[in-house]
This record gives structure tokens, C-alpha cells and sequence, in this order.
């Protein structure tokens, strides 16, 4: 097979990558100053060949999911408006808590408040810890959010995961941990990610081909660092917009078609008073799920004061009926698709890079870069 220096391929990955040897990826140019430089490369070349092989065994399960009773969602005559305004960029998905369950359908951010006890106590009706506690909490949130979490929360991890198949333009999360960024990270889906710290910050504008991920109140995973208190949350509403969120982002949500809210507790007060900070349009289509858990005074201001729907439906079918919908409507793209087909970019990277390279220490970097996107092939 000849490739002519060429390893991005079309159609079915798993087919197209089958059969591929050392000679069909040769990076030696003929130009090499050593025997060494030769060897390096020709080495590289094998390696890259082994990892073309290990993506034709990348596959996609069959779907086990029973979609018959979906249709059962009242929200059958809006499905082409949402679909449009996904297709077009212009559907901002805010996801929060509610949506890291247990079995039990549990809040596992409670989890953390848990460990949390003793001299730190936490106000479970506000969603707060008591005042002065911020740099104690810190640390805790770090080491919780960043190892303990990722491993629990199977059930927000398998939601989130669907909903990262759907080529939303942004993401809004106001939850602690940043698992959406993690699965976008886990199957080379490009991305920008972003999260509150305080400062100014500077990005492009959200698009379908540079989607933004932004955590609202900050990312406890990364630092520890998130609104815990009422004063912080006091100093974050006090603060200057550009601070509060990044102003491309900004005018994305202000501008949106469409707003969708999932694992988003309208009973709490600093969630509600969230969306003037973000100034939703009133006229978009703005629709929240598990309404059966807002109370009907809650629901009732949410609903007036900014024109956002509640939908009688839990996440996971929601989700499920939406991936059907956007299956329908080609904009549905799995995850290992997706990862099949930026890794090999990113591989032919490599390769055009090693072709350049008469340096053994950089080939030793690019062997060091191809080991990595080993170790994350061995992972899905």
C-alpha cells in the first residue's frame, strides 16, 4: 500500500488502518547525517505503524439502550428547534450538580461535604460552608475533586459522556469538578476549557469546529479553588463582568437560540439569582429537566421572570431521546470516532515532524509524544 507519507484516511477507520507495515509509513528521507538519525526514525516508523494498528481495534459498541418509550417526552414539538440550534452553534448546554448521582439518585457533591465535617460546617439549606473556611476547604476539595470524584460519579460520568457526542458550541458548568473536560481530554475531542479564577481572561468565540467548556464558579479539581461560601459568592456577584466570565463567552449565552439546563436545583436561591448574572434572553428557548424536583413556587418565578420551560423528564432520557434525534439529524458523532480521527492527525503530525528532524534529541521527544498518545489509546 502507498500511502506517499500519508496516514489520514476517511470513512471507516477500521477498515481504512487494517494492513498497514514500516514501509507504508517510511520517514527516512535520505538525508540524515548518521546512522543513528536513520535507526531513531525507522523506529518512530514502527512505532507509529503499531499504534495505527491498535486504532483499526478502536470500535464502537452496539447500543443496548431501549429507546421505545422515549417518545413520551413532552417535548415532541420542540426537537427541531433545539436541533437547528444545535446544528447552528447556537445551543448553550448548562449542566450542574444534581447531575453526579449514586444508585440512589444521591448528590455526590454531598459526599465531599461529608468529609468535610467536625470544625467546618456546611449550611444544607443554602449550599454553603460556614464563613472563614475557604483556605481549609481547599486543599480537601482539591484531593477529593481531582481523585475520590472521578471514580464515583459513574452514573453524571455516563451522562456527561453521551451529551459530549453532541456537537454543542458551549458547555456551562456550575458544578465543582470538571468532568465534561476530562471526557473531551480522554478522546482527543478539541476544546477549549476555561474556568473562574479571579481574572480577566481572553478566549475565542464558542464554536461547533472550537467548542468552550467553562466552569461558572470555578474548578475544585484543578486547585481547590471554588465559590464555597456566601462571601465568596457575595464577592463574585459584586465583580466586574469581564471578571465573572470571560466576555466572548458571555455574549454567546446572551445571544443563544436556545438555553437547556440539566442538574441545575432552582430551589437554591444562588442558583436562581445566577441567571441575572448571565442575563438570559427572555425570548430564547430556555427549558430545564427534572422539573418534578422544583418546588411549584420556584418554578413558577424561574418561569416568569425568565421564560425558561421545565420538562417532565429525568437526564438520562432525556439524553438518550436527544442522541436519538441527533442521530437522526446527522449531527450525532461517537466519542471513539472522534478519537480515531484526531489522534491520526496528530500522528501524521508527528510523522511530517520526524521527517523534518535531524536532531536525535528532538526524536526523542517525538518518541516521548507518540508514547503518550499510546498510553491514551491503551485507556479507551
Amino acid at each position: 500500500m502507498n500511502t506517499n507519507n500519508k496516514i489520514h484516511t476517511f470513512g471507516d477507520n477500521n477498515i481504512e488502518l487494517q494492513n498497514i507495515t514500516a514501509r507504508d509509513i517510511n520517514i527516512i528521507t535520505g538525508k540524515e547525517a548518521s546512522p543513528e538519525i536513520k535507526n531513531k526514525k525507522q523506529e518512530i516508523a514502527e512505532t507509529i505503524v503499531n499504534l495505527i494498528k491498535q486504532l483499526a481495534d478502536v470500535k464502537n459498541p452496539a447500543s443496548t439502550e431501549n429507546l421505545k418509550n422515549l417518545e413520551t417526552i413532552e417535548f415532541e414539538d420542540k426537537w427541531s428547534e433545539l436541533l437547528d440550534a444545535i446544528e447552528y452553534g447556537e445551543c448553550v448546554l448548562f449542566i450542574g450538580q444534581d447531575i453526579a448521582t449514586d444508585e440512589n439518585g444521591n448528590c455526590l457533591h454531598k459526599e465531599f461535604h461529608k468529609t468535610v465535617k467536625g470544625s467546618i460546617k456546611y449550611n444544607e439549606q443554602d449550599g454553603f460552608f460556614m464563613p472563614n473556611t475557604e483556605t481549609k476547604i481547599r486543599v480537601r476539595a482539591m484531593k477529593f475533586y481531582n481523585k475520590k470524584f472521578p471514580k464515583i460519579n459513574k452514573i453524571g460520568y455516563n451522562i456527561l459522556q453521551k451529551l459530549a457526542q453532541i456537537p454543542f458550541s458551549l458547555i456551562i458548568s456550575v458544578s465543582q469538578d470538571d468532568t465534561m473536560h476530562r471526557i473531551y481530554q480522554k478522546y482527543a475531542k478539541e476544546h477549549n476549557f476555561l474556568y473562574f479564577d479571579n481574572t480577566i481572561q481572553k478566549t475565542a468565540e464558542p464554536t461547533i469546529d472550537e467548542p468552550i467548556i467553562f466552569n461558572l464558579l470555578g474548578n475544585a479539581a484543578e486547585d481547590g479553588r471554588y465559590i464555597f461560601t456566601h462571601k465568596q459568592f457575595y464577592d463574585y456577584i459584586l465583580s466586574k463582568k469581564a471578571v465573572k466570565i470571560p466576555t466572548e463567552i458571555e455574549t454567546k449565552i446572551q445571544n443563544a437560540a436556545h438555553h437547556l439546563f440539566l442538574g441545575i436545583d432552582f430551589n437554591k436561591w444562588y442558583n436562581r439569582l445566577l441567571l441575572f448574572a448571565l442575563n438570559i434572553d427572555k425570548g430564547a428557548g430556555n427549558y430545564s429537566l427534572n422539573a418534578e424536583k422544583i418546588n411549584e413556587i420556584n418554578k413558577d418565578f424561574i418561569a416568569q421572570q425568565f421564560k425558561v420551560s421545565f420538562i417532565d423528564s429525568n437526564y438520562n432520557e432525556f439524553t438518550e431521546i436527544l442522541i436519538q434525534k441527533c442521530k437522526e439529524a446527522e449531527l450525532y458523532k461517537s466519542l471513539k470516532d472522534t478519537f480515531i480521527e484526531n489522534t491520526l492527525k496528530n500522528i501524521e503530525k508527528l510523522k511530517n515532524k520526524a521527517i523534518d528532524t535531524d536532531s536525535i534529541e528532538k526524536l526523542s521527544e517525538l518518541e516521548d509524544e507518540i508514547e503518550t498518545i499510546a498510553e491514551k489509546i491503551h485507556k479507551i
